[in-house]
């Protein structure tokens, strides 16, 4: 077990070097996996980046795909939870998986020795709360804001419902962010534009990225490449989808216009 209450959980910057730090036991916790196509492979590879680093490993999530598998060391703790298209139902729902969370964490305690707070764990403050209880070490990995997103989503539908439940997301954001020992924030433009300045005594940056490099390498220099412009993602508001495409006609004119491609996928 650590002996400070700040987590020490480092890279080069945060998640550290397997072979010079004391492995320990880590949770993992996520969101209700919503059901989109391909939404696991985010959790597998942070697995797989944070395995090394653990000498158990339990993931607390809800519809995991259960034809995933992992080493030995690593523990599923797949809660069952049903998306509703109701707003109060949804919220109902929310709250109630986020209890089971809590309760799950309560029967793991003696296993686990630091908390990640992955994707959507922002807004996850009643297991935020009972592992503060627990006594400990937490880490809250910010990807993204779940109170602009859902501002974007509902807008000004349901009577005005979408606002409310926006600024309630960001309360519980706002919570989380003063209870976590470690902030993870993937992009440094994320601290301003979430206000998370208060923070930055226990922020870490760009340290939960991994790119398998057996897929992902250098076949041709930069410089010898085409103009090819690419956007892959979801095809939403909140992922920058009209920005990309509002900046495809401002292409430099001094580029040969048939030598430019643009990919979505």
């Amino acid at each position: 077990m650590m002996q400070s209450n700040k987590c020490e959980i480092r890279d080069k910057s945060c998640f550290g070097n397997s072979n010079k730090i004391p492995k320990n036991r880590i949770c993992i916790l996520t969101q209700p996996l919503p059901n989109i196509k391909g939404i696991d492979v985010h959790i597998s590879n942070f697995i797989k980046m944070i395995e090394p680093l653990s000498s158990k490993l339990i993931l607390i999530t809800s519809n995991f795909p259960r034809d995933i598998h992992f080493k030995n060391n690593v523990l599923i703790e797949n809660l069952s939870y049903t998306h509703k298209k109701n707003t109060i139902t949804k919220i109902f729902m929310y709250v109630l998986v986020q209890l089971r969370m809590a309760y799950t964490l309560t029967k793991v305690q003696k296993d686990i020795d630091i908390i990640i707070f992955y994707l959507g764990g922002m807004s996850l403050v009643l297991p935020m709360i009972q592992a503060k209880i627990l006594k400990k070490d937490i880490v809250l990995v910010v990807t993204g804001s779940g109170s602009k997103t859902a501002k974007k989503t509902y807008g000004k539908r349901i009577f005005g419902i979408g606002i409310i439940l926006s600024y309630i997301i960001e309360s519980l954001e706002r919570i989380n962010f003063h209870l976590a020992d470690r902030i993870v924030v993937l992009s440094n433009n994320l601290v301003n534009d979430l206000g998370l300045s208060r923070y930055l005594h226990k922020i870490d940056f760009n340290c939960a990225i991994s790119v398998d490099t057996s897929n992902f390498i250098m076949k041709h220099d930069v410089n010898q490449r085409e103009n090819k412009i690419g956007y892959i993602g979801r095809i939403s508001v909140e992922k920058g989808i009209l920005n990309f495409a509002k900046s495809i006609p401002l292409i430099p004119k001094k580029y040969d216009q048939n030598d430019q491609k643009v990919n979505v996928l």
